[in-house]
């Protein structure tokens, strides 16, 4: 399919009020200042987390391009960094809960890059694109697990991690909701997903962070 390809909008606003989709458009671009936001707020900062971040602004700039646009190149860039976002998220959770059984490790994170790596290619396809929203939002649930692991062995003495996804589920929701049953009043779902999710994101980021700065508990990350 070509770059420029225009799509039709699976969009509450852009069903509503058509092409450019302004609402989704502009939210889109929090995630960038959220992704600044953590680039730029440590004089040193892991290089895990680094790439994170970074990814997120990506996602923030093809995803401002995607619904402004609708162009089926823009929506694969949006698309596959968010992927490429949650894939080495749910990465960096495995190497802290398993940080001491090497074979639960590379098991379960084999698991997750043939998955993703799946994922990836069959978004390219069309039957399988249409099921993006599902699939994602599976592989986010998998967060809960991965939280109450932590949880188990590190506390989240200041709920970090727990508000974090807890904005993430009510973000998801709204989402799911307001397309669902998309009116002109309930336009606004989307946008409130690109928000919620980038400051969910950035509550649980923070959780690990503090994990990570326990030298005592984790051996030394690669810093930039």
């Amino acid at each position: 399919m070509e770059f420029n390809k225009i799509i039709e909008t699976p969009f509450c606003e852009g069903k509503i009020l058509g092409i450019p989709e302004y609402l989704n458009s502009i939210s889109s671009l929090y995630m960038c200042y959220i992704g600044y936001k953590g680039l730029t707020r440590y004089t040193e900062i892991y290089i895990d987390i680094y790439k994170i971040y970074s990814l997120l602004i990506i996602c923030g700039i093809s995803s401002f391009l995607f619904h402004y646009t609708m162009f089926f190149g823009w929506k694969m860039f949006d698309e596959i960094t968010m992927i490429l976002t949650l894939w080495h998220g749910i990465f960096i959770l495995k190497k802290m809960s398993y940080n001491r059984t090497k074979i639960k490790f590379i098991k379960y994170t084999t698991y997750l890059h043939i998955f993703n790596s799946s994922f990836i290619v069959l978004n390219f396809f069309k039957g399988w694109s249409e099921y993006f929203a599902v699939l994602f939002g599976l592989e986010i649930s998998t967060l809960i697990y991965d939280y109450y692991l932590l949880v188990q062995q590190y506390k989240d003495k200041n709920l970090d991690g727990f508000y974090g996804l807890v904005l993430m589920g009510i973000s998801a929701s709204t989402w799911i909701i307001t397309e669902n049953f998309c009116n002109e009043y309930l336009i606004f779902g989307h946008a409130v997903w690109h928000i919620g999710m980038a400051n969910g994101l950035n509550n649980f980021i923070n959780y690990i962070i503090k994990l990570i700065n326990k030298e005592d508990q984790f051996e030394t990350w690669d810093i930039v």
